[in-house]
């Protein structure tokens, strides 16, 4: 089973799997996320009606690398309270 999205939150999906043991989040770190957004084609289009683009982009990369931080926290605890692993 393959699952991909960022709504599938490990606290969510975890519970429902055959065997949790086969789980695997993957999130990239924050220095990846800052070097590959900033190469995305579309972010300027995106920043483009901010008064201030380059203080956008900031919050945009704190909130994906804090979301990033969120994801792995729910895995790690998903796997410390399972029973069968």
């Amino acid at each position: 089973m393959l699952l991909e999205g960022a709504a599938l939150l490990p606290e969510l999906v975890y519970p429902l799997l055959p065997d949790p043991r086969r789980y695997i989040a993957i999130v990239p770190s924050a220095s990846f996320q800052l070097e590959h957004y900033q190469k995305r084609e579309w972010k300027d289009q995106w920043l483009s009606e901010c008064s201030d683009p380059e203080k956008a982009f900031d919050h945009w990369m704190e909130r994906d690398i804090g979301f990033a931080g969120e994801i792995s926290r729910q895995a790690a605890a998903a796997r410390a309270s399972c029973d069968s692993c």
